[in-house]
């Protein structure tokens, strides 16, 4: 997995890491434990909201699904456990909701996207077979698919 995990890793330059200020008062549950974490969310989501002028008002959603591609593309990071805590707090289906996420990303033949969020589910529960067994069809999906020898190669 240290392979695809230094794959993948290209793919975090299209986040960005916040901090939660406001959000952390806004919130029902207690969060307070975010205080000093970065969070992670996506450029594009960013962008929309700045545009907007409503950089305050970034969806819940956007922090889940950052704090989910993190989690799914290394799961080694600094703030591995917070992110998890939060992802339990906000969801007590979490796990069902990133593999849900993960099998319509395969569907949709996004089987990078896929990857990331099946990661993301075994890196919180390694023994779910549901996300290895779809995690590997994937990574074979990949492999096959690719035309490009040296992509192969680094896959």
């Amino acid at each position: 997995m240290n392979r695809i995990k230094k794959y993948l890793k290209q793919f975090t330059d299209q986040l960005v890491f916040i901090n939660l200020e406001s959000q952390l008062t806004q919130s029902k549950k207690d969060i307070s434990f975010l205080k000093d974490i970065p969070i992670p969310v996506s450029v594009e989501t960013i962008s929309k909201h700045v545009k907007k002028e409503d950089i305050d008002k970034i969806p819940f959603e956007a922090f889940v699904q950052g704090m989910i591609y993190v989690m799914g593309v290394d799961k080694d990071f600094k703030y591995f456990s917070e992110y998890k805590r939060f992802l339990y707090l906000s969801n007590d289906k979490i796990i069902d909701y990133m593999l849900y996420h993960g099998l319509k990303l395969a569907d949709e033949n996004r089987y990078l996207d896929a990857i990331v969020y099946l990661r993301a589910v075994i890196s919180m529960e390694d023994s779910n077979l549901s996300a290895l067994y779809n995690y590997g069809k994937c990574c074979g999906d990949i492999f096959d698919l690719s035309k490009d020898l040296d992509e192969k190669k680094r896959f």
